[in-house]
């Protein structure tokens, strides 16, 4: 661990030694200023953009690529995984690699930890809430594994899927599910509403400039109509007076 102040060299030659990124996480900071990433020389870079464009905190990890980097959601910890197939946990505070995760066999290609409801959603299972934290992975070995990142290092199950991954999601608990939809349709509702609305109001406006041209013709109708009773009414004048 030591701090990046210039840039390596390799070889006698003094050729820059340009960073290859592999892997990337943010790390959850009310700030949002803080990036993990992962490159090809087994090393891991921490950035605070607050400080500069160059890393803060670099680490060198195992003797493989780095392939996936996924973050707790108290930004306490970075879970890596590598090319030889190792998981392994990073500790940002004391900027050590703790809880090692054994079971892969192949390259890990994605790591996802589970979206775990929040304690205000009324209708959260007590399970997900007591529960372990759980982290799954997939890899070229062809399995997806499930891992409980508090304790234990052993997977809590694996499923063969007979080809070689490269992603890995959870989907949100029905309950949040369901809420999230509920908004989503909410605001889709306001929305419409708010679209009728203007185009109601855009309809009153042409209907009041309609009325107002319809009694703007009719006035011009009258005028004419006055004038030329009064230039006949001028004329037979005109033609009395004659005779």
């Amino acid at each position: 661990m030591a701090k990046c102040a210039a840039p390596h060299h390799t070889g006698r030659c003094g050729l820059v030694d340009l960073p290859h990124l592999t892997a990337a996480t943010f790390i959850p900071d009310p700030s949002n200023q803080l990036v993990v990433v992962g490159t090809i020389k087994h090393k891991l870079w921490m950035y605070d953009l607050r400080a500069g464009k160059r890393p803060q905190v670099e680490m060198e990890w195992g003797d493989a690529r780095v392939t996936a980097l996924v973050a707790d959601p108290d930004g306490q910890r970075v879970w890596a995984a590598n090319g030889l197939g190792r998981i392994e946990g990073v500790d940002m505070r004391a900027r050590a690699m703790r809880g090692c995760l054994k079971g892969p066999a192949g390259s890990i290609r994605a790591l996802a930890l589970h979206p775990r409801p929040s304690p205000s959603c009324p209708s959260a299972s007590s399970s997900l809430l007591d529960g372990p934290p759980l982290m799954a992975s997939a890899g070229l070995d062809r399995f997806l594994r499930v891992h409980s990142t508090s304790a234990g290092q052993q997977a809590l199950g694996k499923v063969y899927l007979k080809q070689q991954l490269t992603g890995v999601a959870w989907l949100r608990p029905p309950a949040e599910a369901a809420g999230v939809a509920d908004e989503e349709e909410m605001a889709e509702g306001r929305e419409q509403d708010g679209q009728t609305d203007h185009q109601q109001a855009i309809g009153d406006e042409q209907q009041q400039e309609g009325g107002a041209l319809v009694k703007a013709k009719e006035h011009k109708k009258k005028s004419r109509k006055h004038a030329q009773k009064g230039e006949k009414e001028g004329k037979g004048k005109s033609k009395k007076q004659r005779h």
